[in-house]
């Protein structure tokens, strides 16, 4: 016994930061009660988004096609995830300050921004007042659906860098993530975030800490 006339949370507490320190040691699964306040094991010589800065990391697929264009994107600061909630779920998640790196198909990453304001509704999505409709778009195919849940959900991004689709950033065979995912963190992908860090000339540490 190492405490006494804990409460259950408290109990939970303590039982989780000795199965969290001993680690490997034990059969027990790093995981239930707390798991999420708890820094993953052999991280300590990364910066964690969350633990050591307040907002993520993430790959946003730009998702080009009939409904959205990078152009338009890139322009006047958004991106956009829609038509189905399987697609406007992901990109709901992002939160204000949170830092996106855009990938387009078959031209590589083409922006690295910052959350502005969470997603919302075609309908409600402004631009400096703004409506979309009223803007110079490649594209009003946004608006599809605009009236169902299957609507465009776009977020207001500020870019931080960003390039045309033929200057797009890849490298083939290099160990580069992808994913056809709406979202999908950064976190661990070490070679891709030091290749977006030389390519746009950017260090993601000092972006995350300067908000």
């Amino acid at each position: 016994m190492i405490a006494k006339e804990l409460t259950e949370r408290e109990a939970f507490l303590i039982e989780k930061t000795l199965i969290w320190k001993l680690g490997k040691n034990l059969t027990n699964q790093s995981s239930g009660h707390f798991a999420e306040k708890f820094r993953p094991h052999d991280t300590m010589h990364l910066d964690l988004a969350h633990f050591d800065f307040k907002n993520g990391l993430y790959y946003v697929n730009v998702g080009e096609g009939d409904h959205r264009h990078w152009d338009d994107c890139r322009k006047y600061g958004f991106l956009s995830a829609g038509q189905d909630r399987k697609y406007s779920d992901p990109i709901r998640t992002l939160m204000q300050g949170d830092i996106v790196a855009a990938y387009l198909k078959g031209k590589g990453y083409v922006g690295i921004g910052r959350v502005k304001e969470q997603a919302v509704r075609v309908n409600d999505f402004k631009i400096d007042g703004k409506l979309l409709n009223t803007l110079d778009l490649k594209t009003l195919d946004i608006y599809d659906n605009c009236e169902n849940e299957n609507s465009e959900f776009p977020i207001k991004i500020e870019w931080i860098k960003s390039v045309d689709r033929k200057d797009g950033k890849w490298k083939s065979n290099n160990g580069l993530f992808s994913s056809q995912l709406i979202k999908a963190s950064l976190q661990g992908q070490p070679k891709t975030i030091s290749f977006l860090e030389k390519e746009f000339e950017i260090s993601f540490n000092e972006i995350m800490l300067a908000e």
